[in-house]
């Protein structure tokens, strides 16, 4: 647990030092555990991934995924073979497969969109895109990228539907901003006012029967007054 918080930090060098000690391969090892090898795995392919190292991360990995059924491992492992030296698209779009086996997330079914794009395969890509969508209506880069599929589908057509969509989604976005924007302002506006009147309050405890504090607070506000002007 060290050795993660480690490496989330960015602290890459510090969390190895934790980490590449455990060998959870080795039967005798407390890594080796059936509840704690695949998170040991996990972890190292984390750290290979940070240094570029893909082809280890991807063999880690495999290894985490040969022990725990996860979706978040064969996401994971996907993406390791996307980002190989020679990426390894069949072996990427077979674990994509999996992962929506185990949880039809946006995320993976996006994971697999972008990964059959990448293959040539663009008519799947662009259903794989819509089925994310499907799940997730504000995943707003989505509609644009399943539009760029649908077109490289040969279907004008619907990518016209899918870059229309996409403009009213963004028309959308930047009307709810505006309006957080102002609701904001308005919050700022009655912190303000709140303050004002608090200061306010506070005076006029400080001035009650003290006609001395009373004239400097005066003194004070004229002084104000005159640089406003």
């Amino acid at each position: 647990r060290l050795g993660r918080a480690l490496r989330l930090a960015g602290r890459v060098d510090d969390a190895a030092g934790h980490i590449d000690p455990l060998d959870p391969l080795d039967p005798a090892s407390p890594a080796a555990r059936p509840d704690l090898a695949p998170l040991v795995l996990a972890e190292k392919a984390a750290l290979a991934g940070a240094k570029e190292m893909h082809e280890d991360e991807a063999r880690y990995l495999e290894e985490a995924v040969s022990r725990q059924a996860d979706p978040e491992l064969f996401h994971r492992l996907a993406r390791a073979y996307e980002k190989h030296p020679r990426p390894r698209l069949d072996e990427a779009l077979a674990a994509y497969g999996r992962a929506l086996e185990l949880s039809e997330t946006p995320r993976n079914q996006s994971g697999m969109g972008y990964a059959l794009y990448r293959a040539g395969h663009f008519r799947e890509a662009a259903q794989a895109f819509d089925a994310a969508l499907m799940l997730e209506p504000d995943y707003l880069n989505l509609w644009q990228d399943a539009a760029y599929a649908w077109y490289r589908a040969g279907e004008n057509e619907t990518a016209l539907a899918r870059f229309k969509t996409a403009i009213d989604e963004i028309d959308k976005s930047i009307d709810h901003l505006q309006k957080t924007k102002e609701a904001l302002l308005g919050t700022d506006r009655n912190l303000r006012l709140a303050n004002d009147k608090a200061q306010d309050v506070t005076i006029k405890k400080l001035t009650r029967k003290n006609p001395t504090m009373a004239q400097k607070f005066a003194e004070l506000k004229k002084g104000d007054g005159g640089e406003g002007e």
